[in-house]
């Protein structure tokens, strides 16, 4: 689709986008009258984009705007004074699909926003400069894996302050406030959720201004006796409930922030993100998240969360910032957070991994705890038959996945996509139509151990190639699949076949001279086909390419 669609959605209408492409929406709006306006992408296919305005004979009001897999930019309201509800994230159905978009114009004008939710994951806020940020009323929602774009401000940090309720305990939501080297640059107010006074992070937009996320989702709760206690909040002496019933006094807490954009391998220090009921029904009570060596006690052992990744249900999130927090009790016991059994802190020389460890910081800690094997309170297991028990049975908690073999090939450069020709099921060719550019064959991938309990296999598999081939003026030349050139996002050769991690890159330099590039594949591999799977994967993909592609050019990788 080429340039923009009008559509007019009129007085006591409702109105639904469900394809992708590019729109200009008009809601024209009469007195007292609300309208209902549906943005809804197709998963998987580029979002939809839709620049709304409004008109009004009246004073009246927009009832309600979902958006689902698409980017809403609301621009040019005339008389419209209140905007009642946004579901950022959410179908026309009510359901919390995630991946939506909202930008609110600076000429918009209005003197109210009631409420914007947030439903689902990965859901953006964007605030243009000139507007008035305390009108953007009830923020509901906002977490782990959405953001708030503040364009044309500037800050270098933020901090939380939760609300309170009746005789000074925590109640939901909190102000967010923005600091520009110590001077306070504005703030906004959360509705619902409870977060750490650092749970906040800044950091530059390269739009102009600043984005805000959250560091870690909330404060782990540990059952203590008096109730549940956020560990952030804990002291030494609080006493704390073990698995056992029995009650025993916190000695010392831990605590250390990590810049995994500066880490070798981020993927070991990345959080493990365990959903509520993932485990056992209740448990956790809430969605909780651990360091991937954190051991949980499942079935009279300790099994690091990492050892229990299924993709689904337990996940593996990309953070820049990451702050940890760990309790020890006089001897290793097990805790309870959110309702789960997990292991309370052991010492076995790591303790200078935490900023207040008393020792000389490590600066790329590997959070592995190797003496727990001897010290632990439990068996301590990463595999055998109890850990694919397990891993069998929290799979088999999760919804049937539906499968397709489709790879879903794109071929993309610094110019564009590139024109791609499916030859035969197992061949593809792409028409370099870019002289001189790096190509990136961007496809689904799919992690074995993710799907199959007895697999141990946790690389991202994306591509099964057997060859590669560039087509020239003259002929014709083989890219050998050992190749050292053939680097960023490819797995050992095996000989006959190699693996991409579905996003791999064939630089320029082997593609000199060619009109196309013929790839051949060694075999079909078997992907999710369920559509929340899909974008949580892509979300996750997307987020490693980004890294990938700005340590390749950090150094010097592409031509």
């Amino acid at each position: 689709m080429s340039g923009t669609t009008l559509i007019t959605i009129a007085a006591l209408g409702t109105g639904s986008i469900t394809t992708s492409g590019t729109y200009d929406v008009s809601v024209d709006l009469g007195v007292g009258v609300g309208d209902t306006l549906d943005i809804q992408g197709t998963p998987g296919a580029a979002p939809i984009l839709a620049n709304v305005s409004e008109s009004i004979a009246g004073i009246s009001a927009l009832t309600t705007t979902n958006i689902a897999n698409a980017d809403e930019v609301l621009t040019g309201l005339v008389g419209v004074s209140a905007l009642s509800d946004f579901n950022i994230g959410a179908n026309g159905q009510g359901s919390a699909v995630g991946n939506g978009t909202l930008e609110l114009g600076s000429s918009i004008g209005l003197g109210l926003l009631d409420t914007i939710n947030f439903d689902g994951t990965g859901n953006k806020l964007v605030v243009d400069p000139g507007l008035n940020i305390n009108l953007l009323g009830a923020l509901n929602g906002f977490g782990a894996g959405d953001q708030i774009e503040l364009k044309g401000v500037t800050a270098t940090s933020a901090t939380f302050t939760q609300n309170t309720g009746l005789l000074g305990s925590p109640a939901p939501g909190g102000v967010v406030k923005l600091f520009d080297n110590g001077t306070l640059a504005g703030s906004i107010d959360l509705s619902t959720g409870t977060f750490a006074s650092n749970a906040f992070q800044v950091a530059a937009d390269p739009n102009g201004g600043v984005d805000l996320t959250v560091c870690f989702l909330e404060g782990t709760r540990l059952l203590g006796l008096h109730g549940d206690i956020a560990v952030e909040e804990m002291e030494p002496g609080d006493r704390l409930i073990t698995d056992s019933g029995a009650m025993r006094p916190v000695k010392w807490v831990g605590h250390r922030t990590i810049d995994a954009t500066r880490h070798p391998r981020p993927e070991t220090v990345w959080p493990i993100r365990i959903e509520a009921g993932a485990i056992d029904h209740g448990l956790p009570e809430r969605t909780l998240y651990v360091s991937p060596d954190h051991a949980l006690f499942i079935d009279g052992c300790l099994i690091p969360a990492k050892i229990l990744v299924n993709g689904r249900s337990i996940v593996q999130e990309p953070r820049d910032r990451i702050s940890y927090f760990h309790v020890e009790l006089e001897s290793h016991d097990i805790l309870l957070a959110e309702s789960l059994p997990v292991e309370s802190y052991l010492e076995t020389g790591n303790r200078s991994f935490f900023e207040n460890g008393g020792a000389p910081l490590v600066l790329h800690p590997h959070m592995a705890q190797a003496k727990r094997e001897a010290e632990g309170c439990a068996p301590f297991v990463e595999s055998g038959d109890i850990v694919t028990r397990v891993r069998a049975r929290l799979i088999e908690r999760l919804p049937k996945l539906r499968q397709t073999h489709d790879c879903r090939l794109r071929a993309l450069t610094d110019q564009g996509a590139l024109p791609i020709t499916v030859i035969d099921s197992l061949t593809y060719r792409i028409d370099l139509i870019h002289p001189s550019a790096n190509v990136m064959l961007v496809s689904n991938a799919m992690v074995p151990a993710e799907y199959d309990a007895a697999s141990r296999d946790r690389r991202r598999l994306g591509l099964d190639i057997a060859s590669l081939e560039v087509e020239t003026m003259g002929g014709s030349r083989t890219i050998g699949l050992g190749e050292p050139r053939l680097r960023a996002g490819w797995h050992d050769d095996e000989e006959t076949h190699r693996w991409t991690n579905g996003e791999a890159l064939v630089p320029a330099s082997l593609l000199e001279g060619g009109q196309a590039l013929i790839i051949r594949l060694n075999a079909l591999a078997t992907y999710a086909a369920d559509p929340a799977a899909e974008r949580d994967a892509a979300r996750v993909a997307d987020l490693v390419m980004v890294r990938q592609m700005t340590a390749l050019r950090r150094l010097g990788l592409l031509e």
